[in-house]
């Protein structure tokens, strides 16, 4: 990389706190010192002394103020000097459109090479001022808009949402009544809730968001006297305070993983979106060259079906489990998968030389990948439309939403939390958000965020799968799956505090899940993008996880809860435990995102003990298990009888070459009441001193 670039370009590095991409306008959330460099590995975490860039530059007339650091560490960040060197180097090397001007942050380059596709039919041109069209087969958001759904937060609060461009104010709330077309508003009989905004962004880069998200707050008790909300002219997804009907979904995004950028070799480059990108000097004879990583084709990502499908359903409500956004870098052509996926690097909105001098240096600008709205809008907000224009839904953030992935656009777009005030509309992250409770009449959903966690060695990401190595024995003949003690990590080490800090994080989560559930006197389930009780096959071994998650356990913590959800895993499995000592696992990972063969036989299930939990105090028995990586699917949870009979949870699965959906696997029996058999009696179990959760005598982390 030429050493001169950073200061051309306008980026600037830093080491430990507030090593991140900085918010354009200045004011922005720091990323925590241990971030995740996902060049390979879904759960990779970085090196902590590893140099991060802090900003891309744009013009001081944006910051004011730049010199204060208030409580919670947002930074406020004076960059006059740097806008004024990147505004000289833009101005001698940029190219522009009569109609359409580059705007002034991007860093210039020939890209017409982003167009080509064997698959798309596209081509590039040698118009300077032409623009490539979308490969990805997604259309412009702007004929959407506004673009209207609605997430379930906590308080018993429906809040709708509407997206606009950022130059377009709020659209406008209308309510109707049950029993007539004229509006409340009219008729003076409710209140029409107030309009306000969510948070406004802009087109730079890397966090491009240029949308203004609007929202109203809906107190649910006054949904079932009213027909309908409209905000601008699209009707608002309503729900009762007694849906009876759930489809579950996870893990849906369109997986473009290159090991680097995908063009030339720059494995030194900046992080962005948990990769590290190649910033300059990117030549064709780069990209003419194969390149690693996990690619996925267009045409085997079936999202946009199976939303529809789900949506055939009719259900009250939609769940997603979470890892939204898969598209971390581009996909290079050709790649090691053969997947046909260049199409989502075509850019969005730029003007581009179309030179075809082999030699040229190049610099990206993302298209439809990376932490930005039009990457949001193409792997999940487009191929969603029919279902978040019907259902209403909530969603779990999964480790692909982390801060240094897609957490900017994730707070912005889908979290249920406020926003804060003063933060640019795509600029605002936490690495940790407190548990919610969903509640309606019959049952309570509680939800933890499990999106920071940094397993050992890379995790599920860094495991081995390969075909008929797996163990062939029935579960009761073979030992306990292997454990993934984090205090034992060498790929890359764990600081010790930090493992310690997540395993008190979690302690802390998990009694205010264990104290909701006894409190209600509803179903309660439990919902984390992470398996608590994930099985999978590691080359010979079985594993068991999530460590942490296991290893900040009591007990009782389950004792009151009649299921747990998640995501996260690649495929389909569920486990059920002997005696119902612990309430089954059910893992919908398979939503559309590229399916990892997970090689597990059904018997290997059947019987196996598993020893978890602080000093491995639970042990139960698998009494039945089912792994399946054979399909994209999704699930349907459905309360029977009149409202206080059991659950049932079915799975549907789609089919790649007609789009429709078919069942597949066993459904499963969920008792409303998990107070049966032998449920409590965990913590008459004698405790057993091993080292599961805690360093062995000696290690460095000991204490």
């Amino acid at each position: 990389m030429d050493p001169n670039f950073l200061q051309r370009s306008g980026v600037r590095w830093g080491n430990g706190v507030g090593g991140s991409l900085v918010a354009p306008r200045g004011k922005y959330e720091p990323v925590p010192d241990v971030v995740e460099d996902d060049a390979v590995h879904d759960d990779a975490p970085s090196d902590q002394n590893e140099r991060r860039p802090l900003f891309l530059a744009q013009s001081s007339s944006a910051i004011e103020d730049n010199k204060s650091v208030d409580k919670r560490g947002i930074y406020y960040v004076g960059i006059g000097t740097v806008a004024v060197i990147i505004s000289a180097f833009i101005l001698m090397r940029t190219f522009r459109s009569a109609t359409s001007p580059a705007p002034p942050f991007i860093v210039p380059g020939d890209a017409s090479w982003l167009c080509r596709d064997d698959k798309q039919s596209n081509t590039a041109s040698t118009t300077k001022s032409d623009v490539c069209a979308p490969g990805d087969g997604t259309p412009e958001y702007d004929a959407y808009m506004p673009i209207v759904y609605s997430i379930l937060g906590d308080d018993n609060q429906l809040i709708a949402r509407a997206i606009v461009n950022n130059t377009t104010p709020c659209p406008e709330i209308e309510v109707q009544r049950s029993d007539a077309s004229d509006t409340y508003a009219q008729k003076q009989e409710l209140v029409v809730p107030v309009v306000t905004e969510r948070g406004v962004g802009n087109d730079m880069l890397p966090f491009a968001f240029p949308i203004r998200v609007c929202e109203v707050k809906i107190p649910r008790g006054t949904l079932q006297n009213v027909h309908s909300y409209y905000f601008g002219d699209k009707k608002v997804p309503n729900v009762s305070n007694d849906p009876s009907k759930f489809v579950v979904v996870g893990d849906t995004g369109l997986r473009s993983k290159p090991t680097n950028l995908g063009f030339g070799v720059c494995l030194d480059g900046p992080l962005m979106y948990g990769t590290h990108q190649c910033m300059n000097n990117i030549t064709k004879g780069d990209i003419n060259s194969q390149f690693d990583g996990h690619f996925q084709d267009l045409s085997e990502w079936p999202l946009k079906a199976l939303m529809s499908r789900a949506v055939e359903e009719d259900p009250d409500v939609l769940i997603h489990m979470g890892d939204f956004i898969y598209r971390q870098g581009p996909c290079p052509h050709p790649n090691n998968n053969n997947a046909s996926c260049s199409g989502i690097n075509l850019p969005r909105r730029y003007n581009f030389s179309g030179s075809n001098d082999e030699s040229e240096i190049m610099n990206f600008v993302p298209g439809s990948w990376g932490d930005n709205f039009w990457s949001w809008w193409a792997d999940f907000f487009y191929p969603s439309l029919d279902a978040l224009s019907s259902v209403p839904f909530f969603a779990l953030r999964g480790n692909h939403e982390s801060c240094s992935r897609a957490g900017k656009g994730w707070f912005l777009l889908l979290s249920p939390d406020p926003y804060p005030l003063d933060a640019l509309g795509g600029s605002y992250c936490s690495d940790y958000t407190e548990p919610r409770q969903i509640s309606f009449q019959h049952e309570q959903f509680l939800i933890i965020d499990d999106s920071g966690i940094e397993p050992k060695d890379h995790g599920f990401d860094g495991l081995q799968f390969i075909e008929g190595d797996c163990p062939t024995e029935t579960g009761s003949d073979l030992p306990p799956p292997e454990i993934m003690n984090r205090f034992l990590a060498t790929n890359p080490e764990q600081e010790c505090e930090h493992v310690y800090s997540q395993l008190d994080t979690f302690t802390g989560y998990f009694e205010q899940i264990r104290e909701a559930s006894i409190e209600s006197d509803k179903t309660s389930f439990y919902l984390g993008h992470r398996p608590v009780f994930g099985i999978a096959c590691n080359d010979t071994k079985l594993l068991s996880m999530d460590w942490t998650l296991q290893c900040s356990l009591e007990c009782s913590t389950f004792d009151e809860i009649s299921a747990l959800f998640s995501g996260h895993m690649h495929w389909r499995e569920t486990i059920s435990f002997a005696n119902n000592l612990l309430p089954p696992q059910i893992v919908v990972g398979h939503g559309g995102t590229d399916l990892v063969d997970n090689y597990i036989i059904d018997r290997s299930l059947d019987g196996l003990k598993l020893e978890i939990g602080r000093n491995s105090q639970i042990s139960v028995t698998v009494k039945e298990g089912e792994p399946d990586s054979s399909a994209f699917g999704f699930a349907v949870l459905q309360r029977g009888g009149d409202g206080e009979g059991d659950y049932t949870v079915k799975f549907r699965g789609i089919d790649m070459t007609t789009g429709s959906a078919y069942d597949v696997g066993r459904s499963i029996t969920i008792p409303s009441d998990p107070n049966v058999d032998g449920r409590g009696s965990l913590c008459q179990q004698e405790s057993k001193d091993t080292n599961a959760c805690s360093p062995p005598a000696g290690h460095i982390c000991s204490r």
